[in-house]
């Protein structure tokens, strides 16, 4: 009887678990002189920060061109 139940919470977690859809914020930076980044994150904050180092990596910050954060979604 306990392994019956031990398998039926089992597989309640997994259904659980399957059926929850993927909840990650995902954010674009896009400086003047057409460098992008882009950067996803469960929190915003660090998916914005992906996206503003990734924008800088592809050449944001040259020459004054500052990357800003286009859109997060």
């Amino acid at each position: 009887m306990r392994l019956l139940f031990a398998a039926a919470v089992g597989g309640l977690m997994v259904v659980a678990t399957l059926s929850t859809p993927a909840s990650a914020w995902q954010c674009m930076a896009r400086s003047t002189n057409g460098a992008v980044g882009l950067g996803s994150g469960i929190i915003l904050e660090r998916a914005q920060k992906f996206a503003i180092r990734r924008c800088i990596a592809a050449g944001g910050n040259v020459s004054g061109y500052a990357c800003s954060i286009r859109y997060c979604r």
